[in-house]
């Protein structure tokens, strides 16, 4: 089963990969050809075929990867297009655009087309949200059975949804209460560890980055300073995101004996108690049951490694998922963790 469930997360991922070093490889070729001494001798044939490659070729390359193989809703391909256009006005001089303005025309069909799917939708996004809210307090968990329900589960409404997350918890943090829902038995991970110092460090750094570096990216021209900043800012953003999603989302037991296993924006898992098999308390003892294991920690050392029956999936950010049947926990009260989990398990066994 285990092989079964790995092949088919495996399949899922090569492909994301195929998409994701496609496009990097036409955007990357793309901006060397423009920085090249030829473009200036034969711009205007090359600004064609940068245009097509750009504008027309990732979408569609998008299209047949995306919407076909991984079963992402069709009405992405629009986004893609429009983000494609934007990025070639980027990349593209500006004298060189004629051929892109042509291309543009287009924009309006799409932006309306997007318009309407998006009033369509909108509404349905917003019920059906607010229908899972009410069965649990989890923003993630909720806004995941939101679009799994409306659009699927594809690998592009995943990244929509990861995005959304990161947004959320990162720029809108101050309005961020714990999400606990009543009676669930809660743990977290971060307060008896060094995580929040470490983040501090890593978050002081970034800050200095984004500003200073950048100086020094100046000569290779405004180009690079752009998308350099926007991934610097991004990754800023993504790392706040993360620490207060850590903060708020601790580990969850409901009465139902659920494990919902919550490690911030990155590892997500519903797990039924009656698959685990035991939890054990990290020591020089367990290397060996480690081996395999899916990391969890926030930093250094598992606290307590759980082990199930099954394999369960673990879905990641941008819906990565990973299948294991053992998981490493950073836990603040480990004894009281793997005592509530025993006498969860003892619980179902007297079932």
């Amino acid at each position: 089963m285990i092989a079964a469930k790995s092949a088919i997360v495996k399949g899922a991922n090569i492909w994301l990969f195929i998409l994701l070093f496609t496009v990097a490889i036409i955007l990357l070729c793309s901006w060397l050809v423009v920085q090249s001494e030829h473009y200036t001798t034969h711009s205007k044939l090359l600004s064609l075929f940068l245009t097509i490659d750009i504008g027309l070729i990732i979408p569609l390359i998008y299209y047949l990867i995306a919407a076909k193989k991984l079963r992402a809703p069709s009405v992405t391909t629009l986004v893609i297009f429009i983000a494609c256009l934007g990025i070639a006005t980027i990349i593209l001089p500006d004298k060189d655009q004629f051929y892109l303005d042509k291309l543009k025309y287009l924009l309006f069909v799409t932006e309306l087309t997007l318009l309407i799917y998006g009033i369509v939708k909108i509404r349905s996004i917003r019920k059906t949200y607010a229908e899972f809210a009410l069965q649990r307090n989890d923003f993630v968990w909720s806004l995941t059975q939101t679009f799994q329900k409306l659009f699927g589960n594809s690998i592009a409404t995943s990244i929509i949804q990861s995005e959304v997350q990161s947004l959320r918890y990162s720029l809108f943090f101050w309005k961020i209460r714990d999400e606990v829902t009543p009676g669930d038995v809660t743990f977290t991970g971060y307060k008896n560890n060094s995580y929040k110092v470490v983040m501090g460090v890593i978050g002081f750094v970034m800050l200095i980055e984004l500003f200073s570096v950048h100086l020094l990216l100046w000569r290779f021209g405004m180009i690079v300073v752009v998308i350099a900043f926007i991934l610097s800012a991004y990754g800023i953003l993504f790392l706040l995101g993360d620490f207060i999603a850590i903060i708020r989302r601790p580990l969850s037991i409901t009465e139902s004996n659920t494990f919902y296993l919550r490690v911030g924006l990155r590892w997500n898992a519903e797990i039924n108690i009656s698959n685990v098999d035991s939890i054990v308390k990290e020591s020089s003892k367990t290397e060996k049951i480690k081996v395999g294991g899916l990391n969890c920690v926030l930093v250094g050392n598992p606290d307590c490694i759980l082990i199930l029956k099954e394999p369960v999936v673990v879905t990641g950010y941008y819906g990565i998922k990973k299948v294991t049947n053992k998981i490493l926990l950073s836990v603040d009260e480990p004894d009281s963790f793997i005592a509530e989990i025993n006498n969860r398990i003892a619980s179902e066994s007297g079932k």
